[in-house]
């Protein structure tokens, strides 16, 4: 009987580790989606100011930063910003709707200035999560480890 219980307290144990890892993978993981934006954006920018290509052009070049988003291929930033909303907040999606909405509707220099705003006003967002994913993943791994041995103890 006694060996029933710690296998069962063995495995809250475990899934409560692997709750925590999963968790904080998808922490590190909207960071990463988030700087991948932020590099798609000043990518775009810089093709339009030095070649004056179209998104979709810039969309299917090799040498494109691309959202890390699984299988899912490079077709229209629409497609993109909704297989990647689940990683944003509301600001960050906010924002980057504004994006894909007006981007390739102007003429180049309005565009450029588009560009420009958009990574002035996401940057400090990035930073912002940056600073706050230490605490974030500590208090992740804190809770998911401390309940899953409330549990354990509870059971026992």
């Amino acid at each position: 009987m006694i060996s029933i219980k710690f296998l069962g307290i063995l495995l809250v144990l475990i899934a409560g580790l692997s709750a925590s890892l999963w968790r904080i993978g998808y922490e590190k993981r909207k960071l990463e989606i988030l700087d991948s934006w932020i590099s798609l954006i000043a990518y775009i920018r810089n093709q339009i100011d030095c070649y004056l290509t179209p998104i979709h052009e810039i969309l299917s070049q090799k040498e494109a930063p691309e959202i890390p988003l699984g299988t899912q291929e490079k077709t229209t930033l629409n497609a993109m910003l909704d297989a990647s909303a689940p990683y944003l907040n509301a600001e960050e999606h906010r924002l980057l709707g504004g994006f894909v909405r007006e981007i390739g509707s102007h003429y180049r220099e309005e565009q450029i200035k588009q560009c420009n705003y958009y990574l002035n006003s996401l940057r400090p967002l990035r930073d912002a999560r940056a600073t706050e994913l230490p605490a974030r993943l500590r208090v992740t791994l804190a809770l998911s480890l401390c309940s899953s041995l409330g549990i354990s103890i509870l059971l026992w």
